[in-house]
């Protein structure tokens, strides 16, 4: 998106150098979601509407469908017309979170950059934040910044950093195989799943 320039290597978007496009172009081709987002205090519809401010509410509908949060809003007081707080208060982290994804799948553009999406959720949480993502970049590109190793399977690459430096890349297969960092965090986490029916 241009907010750093780096000083090696090259980052191509449609085979094209991606300082070929202008910054206004570039932008509009991609949606992020932050690590940290933002949810003022109006209301379900004009929170998703605000990545595509003249979208018309079918569109929104379609936004929440896509982000797996269409079932919950149908639930609240008012709908889609329901305040939702000052950063979100009335909903929970999970529910933000899909409210960010809905706001991104709005846009439906061709590339969709999430940072850490899955941070302080729940396992349970997790895996229907998970749901919404795949539904909203079916078709798309899509670049995740993840410490969350298991919503990384099936990815077509994954590139491991250490202290700022690309380390391993590969498909998972490929990284498991290689028995190396990745391994060692996937068997890190695996180790600290705890099943929700034993406690253990």
């Amino acid at each position: 998106m241009r907010f750093w320039e780096f000083s090696s290597g090259e980052i191509l978007i449609n085979g094209e150098d991606y300082r070929r496009y202008e910054n206004d172009v570039l932008r509009k081709m991609i949606a992020y979601v932050p690590q940290d987002n933002f949810i003022f205090n109006g209301t379900v519809a004009e929170n998703i509407r605000i990545g595509k401010p003249s979208s018309t509410m079918a569109e929104v509908i379609q936004a929440a469908q896509k982000a797996n949060i269409h079932e919950f809003i149908l639930t609240l007081p008012k709908g889609y017309q329901t305040y939702v707080g000052e950063m979100g208060a009335f909903l929970s982290g999970g529910q933000r979170q899909k409210l960010s994804i809905a706001r991104a799948a709005i846009r439906d553009v061709p590339i969709y950059l999430l940072d850490e999406p899955f941070s302080n959720l729940d396992q349970s949480t997790e895996k229907s934040v998970h749901i919404s993502i795949m539904r909203m970049v079916h078709g798309k590109s899509l670049i995740l910044i993840t410490h969350r190793i298991a919503n990384l399977t099936g990815m077509d690459e994954i590139i491991v950093l250490q202290n700022g430096f690309i380390i391993e890349r590969g498909t998972e297969e490929e990284l498991i195989s290689m028995d190396g960092q990745y391994k060692k965090m996937l068997k890190l986490q695996n180790d600290l799943i705890i099943d929700p029916n034993t406690g253990v």
